[in-house]
């Protein structure tokens, strides 16, 4: 890859044709050195058409700058460019004398490129090393060092390129000294012509548009042509010019290095070069001395002191106005660090102000809660607020300390508190409480307290060690409330709670008694109409024949009566249990349940048209099986009522559902009740429809009822006279609330 110009380039190549272009599938190292070779070789040809006898060496080689650009942009790794351009460049002016592949050919290209190579390659290192590497341009400094590095590695390819042409036969031994001098002269005058330029315009960015900036711009090319005309009288060649000395355009280097910087300054010395070059060419302007090579020195040198002036002279401009730049940037932050610190001094000397003016706020709160603190001390009657030393000395006394304790402040202040625990706790209890106050900060207890007339009283005291700032320990604050009011009704209390626990007992005992007599009631009251519903079958059998309708129809009676008793003694039995059982609370999925409940009660709907609304039900805490059955005896009770509807409409759905309680309802079209007796729908036996029409005891509600209240609910009901029913009950969310038995 090749290396990135610290500029801010993308590559160096944007500027040189040295990169990859994204989607090419081949190595950006390769293509670096395709582009460097084609640039070198290309460049070569305008260096030959200043080549002069002996030897053929051009006194002008402009690829001598591009191979130290494209070295010092690319890095190292860009030599095979160079060598292989180089190498073709030479081989191809070896083909219009010689054959381009005999060994004198071969050899002496092959020397000149590896000199060429060998020179860009230590010119770049040391460029890199004392010059200021790529941004050799920014300083004058470093535009010197550049150029006296130039001229010092400038000597590597003619010593190398003269050896390989004497060599190969194209020229004298004798010779050799004159054509080092031209090819030396040649490279540095390429060198310090071509590679500034290209630096300068290898991280070019567009500049914003300026009108006037584009009219001086053109006032400047236009005005430099002209002179370029008249000085070297070329391209146009005007009778009777006579050409003034080459140096007339020094003001324009003054105006492009003054207004243009860098990049103006080396464009505007790359256009010298041209016209100069051509019209020397051409045996036109000041240079076309005889012989040529004289010419093309003086061309040369000329070239050589006009770059160097232009560049010194462009980087000064460049460093003073940078480091003005730098000035008023410097002199803008400082301005603003000075107002920012005027600011904040200023900020400062507000918070100072405020915290002043808070201090002495505090202060007076201070002094005015210290007051307050003294008026509440002294005010305070049912406390006793003492301060003692470290010693355990009193040293303050209040009010509150006189009507517990009994002592006036003159009787108890300097003595030791000791004095107010009764005669066998003195010795060691109130050293105790002082060590555990020192070693935990406070000390806590109840105990009796003796007061100045002899008279015990139960007391809440507590003990605060008092410290400063640094942990010295300054005293005590003892806080003391006579509590025997509050030991006695404790007391009091115990011993209800005790008779509670007694009567509670006794409550356990009489219920295993009423389920005991519940048992043997229903078993000897079942066995009696067991034996009434038996014999009424045998007398049926045996005289069925002798008896009328009417002694038929009485023992009918008589054995529907006695079925309803077993199970009105049945209801009464799962009623009395429901208020012992115990209640499980889990999870429970009551939209499941519902449909559970209603599979159980496939035989009462069988036959029926029944249109089922079941709408969707939350998720609660409860026990399953009870909750089961509040809905099969709510669902049961409203297939009951509407029996007498052609088709049935049921609907179980969700009331209300939120944070404190879930709500349920079962809502029928069925015959529908008197809401003025709705006081009596969820008692024990009570009925609002006969008997004789819709079958029952009248537990089923009173259970539904006393299972919702185990959970902690609520029931009720509303209604209309043969407009249906609609029951209600609700679930608390927090399962605490259960009565679990």
């Amino acid at each position: 890859m090749s290396r990135l110009s610290p500029r801010g380039l993308s590559s160096s190549a944007s500027a040189l044709l040295f990169a990859n272009p994204d989607g090419v599938g081949i190595p950006a190292e390769l293509l670096n050195v395709i582009a460097i070779a084609v640039a070198y070789a290309g460049t070569a040809k305008l260096g030959f058409r200043m080549a002069i006898p002996p030897g053929n060496i051009s006194v002008v080689w402009p690829p001598s700058g591009i191979a130290l650009a494209a070295i010092l942009l690319c890095g190292p790794g860009a030599w095979p460019g160079v060598a292989l351009g180089s190498f073709i460049a030479n081989s191809s002016f070896f083909s219009g004398i010689t054959d381009p592949f005999s060994i004198d050919a071969l050899g002496a290209a092959s020397l000149i490129a590896a000199g060429s190579t060998l020179q860009a390659l230590l010119g770049a290192a040391l460029v890199r090393k004392f010059g200021g590497g790529v941004d050799f341009l920014r300083s004058a400094k470093y535009v010197i060092t550049f150029v006296m590095i130039e001229i010092l590695t400038c000597c590597v390819a003619p010593t190398f390129g003269v050896t390989g042409v004497c060599f190969g036969g194209f020229a004298k031994w004798w010779n050799f000294g004159p054509l080092w001098w031209t090819w030396w002269l040649g490279d540095a005058t390429g060198v310090i012509l071509l590679t500034p330029f290209l630096m300068a315009w290898s991280g070019f960015v567009r500049p914003r548009w300026n009108p006037v900036r584009v009219l001086e711009g053109a006032g400047l090319a236009v005005l430099s042509i002209l002179a370029f005309q008249i000085v070297f009288g070329w391209p146009l060649q005007l009778p009777g010019i006579t050409y003034p000395l080459p140096y007339v355009v020094m003001p324009f280097i003054l105006w492009a290095g003054f207004r243009f910087g860098q990049r103006g300054m080396t464009l505007w010395i790359l256009s010298l070069f041209v016209f100069a070059l051509e019209s020397t060419v051409n045996l036109r302007g000041p240079f076309t001395g005889a012989p040529a090579q004289a010419g093309l020195s003086s061309l040369q040198s000329f070239l050589g002191i006009v770059t160097v002036m232009g560049l010194v002279l462009a980087s000064a401009i460049d460093d003073y106005r940078r480091a003005d730049r730098e000035l008023h940037i410097g002199y803008s932050l400082l301005e603003a660090r000075v107002n920012e610190r005027t600011a904040d001094l200023a900020k400062a000397n507000e918070i100072l102000r405020n915290e002043i003016d808070e201090r002495k706020r505090a202060e007076a709160i201070s002094r005015s809660f210290e007051e307050r603190f003294r008026v509440l001390v002294e005010g305070v009657k049912d406390y006793a607020i003492l301060m003692l030393d470290h010693n355990g000395n009193v040293v303050s006394w209040n009010e509150g300390a006189k009507h517990v304790d009994g002592y006036e402040a003159s009787e108890i202040l300097g003595r030791h508190f000791s004095v107010f625990f009764p005669e066998e706790e003195r010795k060691e209890k109130p050293g105790l409480i002082l060590n555990s106050a020192i070693r935990d900060g406070r000390s806590e207890e109840e105990g009796w307290r003796v007061r100045k007339n002899g008279s015990r009283y139960w007391a809440s005291v507590v003990v605060t060690a008092l410290r400063d700032g640094d942990g010295t320990l300054l005293g005590f604050a003892r806080i003391t409330r006579d509590m025997s009011d509050q030991r006695r009704r404790e007391e009091e209390l115990r011993l209800l709670a005790n008779e509670l626990q007694r009567r509670l007992l006794e409550l356990r005992i009489v219920n295993t008694e009423l389920e005991s007599f519940s048992y043997s009631v229903s078993h000897d009251l079942r066995a009696p109409l067991r034996h009434i519903d038996g014999f009424v079958d045998l007398l049926r059998n045996e005289i069925h024949d002798l008896l009328g309708e009417k002694s038929l129809h009485y023992l009918n009676v008589i054995s529907d009566s006695a079925g309803r008793m077993a199970r009105l003694i049945d209801e009464l039995l799962v009623f009395s249990r429901m208020g012992r059982v115990e209640v499980r609370s889990t999870t429970v999925e009551t939209e499941a349940l519902v449909r559970e409940s209603i599979r159980s009660l496939e035989m009462d709907a069988k036959g029926r048209k029944i249109d089922w609304r079941i709408g969707p039900l939350p998720i609660i805490q409860g026990d399953p099986s009870l909750l089961g059955l509040v809905f099969t005896n709510l669902i049961s009770n409203a297939l009951k009522y509407t029996r007498t509807r052609p088709e049935a409409v049921i609907e179980i759905g969700c009331a209300q559902d939120n944070d404190h309680e879930a709500g349920f309802y079962v809502r029928d079209n069925g015959v529908g009740f008197d809401m003025e007796y709705k006081d009596k729908l969820f008692g024990v036996f009570q009925r609002l429809h006969r008997s004789e029409d819709f079958e029952g005891v009248g537990i089923g509600l009173a259970n539904v009822r006393r299972i919702v209240q185990r959970h902690g609910g609520r029931t009720w009901a509303e209604g209309a006279v043969d407009q249906g029913a609609t029951f209600y009950f609700s679930i608390p969310r927090n399962s605490e609330k259960i009565n679990r038995g």
